[in-house]
């Protein structure tokens, strides 16, 4: 699908203003910067900061927003003050999604924004995604899924307006390394983490690393598996991340692939 960005920015002319639930990722980048193109400076981005959230990426998109002249605001949330999601059910995801996207709209409609638009798009509509239930109960807007965008297309035009995001890598948040059900705990957030950090300084942007209580389970993409293997020392990389904490660090044979975690999860949305 070829991107329209005119249709885009006509949908935000309509709205007059909007807020941008703004994580620094492609699609809420592409389409922040669409909105300001449309609106100027009435438009604004909002970013929660917490433990599930990497500083690295809190810091892209600090720079992001900064760069542009794009108003910013980082608001601070303690998810792990609540019980029930610090206990992982399924629904984490939707519990913790109602409460970032709950305080990003009382804080938006504080400041007089009439919408509060997220980034989800066409493929998110194939995964499990308990927090786009949340999202739409909130009456949040995905403007990228109201005119049927996809992931491909969203990078094309991100290149081609020159967005530093247009080959980013796909992220999640850091509480996706942990099984459902497994206690969540900043000491596991950190370690995954760190984890992760070593494996971005080696050339791997895509990766992810599983926390099994003293095992790590580290995830790349089928292209980047056969060359760590082959390239990398792998029990200095296994020393590194046992340093963190780890006792034991095993590489999945069959790669990463997002979502990797919600396997069996689909029917239960």
């Amino acid at each position: 699908m070829v991107l329209n960005e005119q249709k885009l920015m006509d949908w935000f002319a309509e709205k007059g203003n909007a807020a941008i639930a703004f994580s620094g990722g492609v699609d809420s980048t592409f389409l922040l910067a669409v909105a300001h193109k449309a609106l100027g400076n009435k438009v604004k981005a909002y970013t929660c900061q917490s433990a599930f959230v990497p500083e690295w990426e809190l810091d892209e998109a600090r720079a992001f927003c900064k760069a542009e002249g794009i108003e910013m605001e980082v608001i601070p949330i303690d998810v792990l003050a609540d019980p029930v999601i610090v206990n992982n059910p399924i629904n984490r995801c939707y519990l913790c999604k109602k409460t970032v996207f709950g305080t990003i709209l009382r804080r938006a409609t504080e400041d007089g924004f009439a919408v509060v638009c997220d980034g989800a798009n066409m493929d998110d509509l194939g995964d499990f995604r308990p927090g786009a239930k949340a999202a739409k109960e909130l009456g949040v807007k995905s403007p990228l899924q109201e005119l049927e965008y996809d992931k491909a297309a969203i990078r094309k035009a991100s290149a081609a307006m020159g967005l530093p995001t247009a080959q980013k890598p796909a992220y999640a948040c850091l509480a996706t390394r942990i099984p459902t059900d497994h206690l969540i705990t900043k000491q596991a957030l950190e370690q995954v983490d760190k984890a992760e950090r070593i494996l971005h300084a080696m050339g791997y942007p895509a990766v992810r690393v599983r926390y099994h209580d003293d095992l790590a389970r580290i995830e790349l993409s089928k292209d980047s598996l056969k060359t760590f293997i082959q390239k990398e020392d792998l029990q200095e990389v296994a020393e590194k991340i046992k340093q963190l904490g780890f006792r034991y660090v095993s590489l999945d044979m069959t790669g990463y692939k997002t979502g990797n975690m919600n396997i069996g999860k689909e029917r239960l949305q």
